[in-house]
């Protein structure tokens, strides 16, 4: 594929207008239109009561403006039988109204161990239950959503990083490894799951809303609800331990610079296996893919996209999860 210069993608193009916006941001909401799906004027002022889904943490919050035109362009262009919006209703009605997957109330003597221990491990449980709920219902095989996810992604990506002139990528002169490397098919690969996670981190959120799951620094929720996605749209490649290797080169590479701060963090046994596994959970898979866009933004200076899921994991910070 041959990279094209100065081109933006129909996602980074297209405009949202009434008639097409099927999902919305009001403040911390994340609003779908649930009255599109039906034309009985009893039954679409009904729903609307089902329409809101609360984003209560504020690096997503800030992500909405975003979320809400990747899905609405998805819905407009790609899913003309509404299968995304019917997910969304029905996942909606299991949490709002049904009570599914309820999280039993909190002990009240939250220093009761026995009595803590019981709860979280309840807890944990209908969390992994509801998970694959949310994965058959969004990417059922009944549904065309992943499939058409992956065609958005192969029509909206337009760069080509393995167009190096036959060379490999190099760093320092010297040739990377090749479990280092990334293709355009590995890029592809996140920006699908990067478009997954904008999709359901609004169903995920308002779940853990409802039943009262505070995402703490040390808690891998987040995490949980994202990993199927990677074999969903992993196309037969091990995307996370791609990401994994990647990360643990910068761990060993940060290390050498850093070694009196991992020797201070290794007396409270966080070593560098630690900080890997943190990094790739916590920081690149449950806070920083969804912010991935499509290559939009030509440098002239570089000969390159601004925008791209290497170069923006190479700007996080590895100092957060040591």
């Amino acid at each position: 594929m041959a990279k094209v210069k100065n081109q933006k993608p129909p996602i980074a193009l297209w405009e949202s207008r009434p008639e097409n916006e099927y999902v919305a941001k009001d403040g911390k909401l994340f609003i779908c239109r649930f009255d599109k799906l039906f034309t009985d004027p009893m039954i679409k002022s009904n729903v609307k009561q089902l329409e809101r889904f609360m984003i209560d943490k504020t690096s997503y919050q800030k992500q909405l403006d975003q979320i809400t035109h990747y899905v609405n362009f998805f819905i407009t262009m790609y899913d003309p039988e509404n299968e995304l919006l019917t997910a969304y209703f029905r996942i909606k009605t299991v949490i709002d109204k049904d009570n599914w997957f309820k999280i039993p109330t909190i002990p009240y003597d939250q220093n009761n161990f026995e009595e803590m221990a019981k709860w979280k491990a309840e807890r944990d449980a209908i969390i992994d239950d509801f998970i694959p709920f949310v994965m058959d219902t969004v990417f059922s095989e009944d549904n065309h959503i992943a499939e058409h996810i992956k065609q958005l992604t192969m029509d909206n990506y337009l760069d080509d990083i393995d167009d190096n002139g036959g060379e490999r990528h190099k760093k320092n002169d010297k040739v990377y490894l090749e479990s280092l490397e990334f293709t355009n098919q590995h890029v592809r690969i996140m920006l699908s799951i990067s478009f997954a996670m904008k999709m359901i981190s609004p169903i995920m959120f308002h779940y853990f809303y409802m039943n009262q799951v505070k995402i703490e620094k040390t808690s891998d929720f987040i995490y949980r609800f994202y990993k199927p996605l990677f074999d969903i749209f992993g196309d037969g490649v091990n995307m996370f331990n791609k990401i994994y290797v990647y990360v643990k080169s910068r761990v060993l590479e940060s290390h050498s610079i850093n070694q009196m701060m991992f020797e201070k963090r290794e007396i409270f046994g966080i070593d560098k296996h630690n900080v890997v596994d943190s990094f790739v959970k916590k920081v690149i898979i449950s806070e920083n893919m969804v912010k991935y866009t499509f290559p939009s933004n030509w440098s002239e200076k570089t000969q390159k996209y601004m925008e791209n899921p290497i170069g923006f994991n190479k700007t996080i910070n590895l100092i957060v999860a040591i």
